[in-house]
Order: C-alpha cells, then structure tokens, then sequence
C-alpha cells in the first residue's frame, strides 16, 4: 500500500469479524452479502467515488464477487479493474487446512474458537503459506488484529462464510464471466502445496 500511496488514494477496508472492525459476538451473523452492502456504502455513501479499481484477497474474494452483482445493478460509479489475489476462487479447489476444516465444524468450531489466539493463527500463517521466513514484526502486526476485540472467539462464526460461497459463487462466477470490468488474477501457491 505505501508504494501506491503516492500517487493513490488506498483504502483498506475491514469487514466486521476482521481486522481492526468490530467482532460482534451472541449469535452475530457474519454474512458476505452485508460485506458487500458495507463497500457498496463505502464507495456510495462515504467517500462519493465515481471510478475506483478494487483489490480483494482470500474472504475479500468472495465479498467482492458479491459487491459486483451489486456493482452490475448500478450507474452512479465505474469500476475500472478488479485485481483478485490469493486464487482461491473457487471453494471445490480451494487447499483448507485441518484447523479451517474444524473451525467450520458445528461441534469442535466454538471449542476451538475458544482456545484460539491471534499469535497462534499469525504463526499458522507464517510457516504454511510463505516461502520466505516472515519478520516478528509482521506476525506480531497479524496477531495483533486478530487479538483486537477477542477477535479469536469468532473465528467459527466468521469462518462460516465458505458455506455462503458455497452457496452463491457459482453465480457470482458466472457474473465475473459476464462482466465487462477489467479482472487480474493472480494465483499464488502455498509453501505447503510445494512440499
């Protein structure tokens, strides 16, 4: 972000759940199509964009293949390319770990969720998915916006969104498929997936 922030306007938005957001708890339903409600309100009512080009990444995927059937349905702002990073678009394809495959579990996911930090998680992060070594500073930065708001105790509720997608992203695929925005993806292979 900062070697864009010279000659863009960057934002990075956190979706409820995520991040430095707000982590409701008591049965809160996290939900993708509020997701993208939330960035159609952003681009609309917030900042008043008339043109903006969009990156999204792993969950932000799927929020933003959501926001673009909202985008479809409107003339007010253009989209003039959307960058998809982390390729897993495509949930049949996608490469989830023992820990995701349990936290979605209806039974062992509030356990674990229990028990779940954000060192844990960054830790996770760090030695499954990069091939380079990453600085504690960066895991400590990670660790830290998922601690923020004992954002470990959602980490079930917010990974139900996959079962969402499951439901809804051959739609938006084929709504991607349709649309005449520019679209990058860029597929990335996990150290795990090379050993």
């Amino acid at each position: 972000m900062d070697l864009l922030d010279d000659d863009y306007y960057v934002v990075a938005l956190d979706t409820p759940g995520y991040g430095l957001s707000d982590k409701p708890k008591d049965g809160f339903v996290y939900s993708i199509a509020d997701d993208a409600l939330l960035v159609e309100h952003y681009v609309t009512e917030v900042r008043g964009l008339e043109s903006f080009a969009m990156l999204t990444h792993d969950k932000g995927n799927s929020v933003g293949l959501a926001f673009l059937d909202l985008y479809q349905a409107q003339a007010d702002y253009e989209n003039t390319h959307h960058f998809i990073t982390n390729g897993n678009v495509y949930l049949p394809l996608a490469d989830l770990t023992r820990f995701q495959i349990g936290l979605l579990d209806e039974r062992i996911g509030p356990f674990l969720s229990r028990y779940v930090n954000g060192r844990l998680i960054a830790r996770g992060l760090a030695d499954g998915y990069f091939s380079v070594s990453q600085p504690e500073r960066v895991i400590d930065a990670v660790a830290t916006s998922i601690d923020h708001d004992d954002g470990g105790e959602v980490q079930h509720a917010t990974i139900q969104y996959l079962a969402e997608r499951a439901r809804f992203e051959d739609g938006w695929l084929e709504t991607l498929q349709a649309s005449e925005i520019p679209t990058t993806i860029c597929r990335t292979t996990s150290r795990r997936r090379l050993r």
